[in-house]
């Protein structure tokens, strides 16, 4: 696999948190993306928002909503691995840290 997948934004809006990325464009379509979202709470004691799951329809530019109970603005772990078929079998994962907007 020439490029690696990235996670782009993260956005808070109306009751959802939105995870965008992107799958190399020299590549097949991705099979499916999973996204995992955490955020540590403002005191510092363990998770305040947690979310995950698949992205629907993944292609090369591609996004995750979440609802937004437990997350704010500032720093947040991401965490996504994608399953392509074409040209191999092959599983990408990777992890980020990002800002929510």
């Amino acid at each position: 696999m020439a490029g690696k997948p990235g996670f782009t934004q993260i956005t808070l809006m109306n009751g959802a948190v939105q995870v965008v990325g992107e799958s190399p464009k020299d590549q097949p379509l991705p099979h499916s993306v999973h996204v995992t979202l955490v955020q540590e709470s403002e005191r510092g004691d363990g998770p305040s928002g947690f979310a995950e799951g698949p992205v629907d329809s993944p292609a090369h530019d591609w996004h995750a909503t979440f609802p937004s109970e437990g997350f704010r603005k500032g720093p947040a772990l991401v965490v996504g691995w994608e399953i392509s078929f074409q040209p191999q079998f092959f599983v990408t994962t990777w992890q980020q840290v990002k800002n929510i907007e």
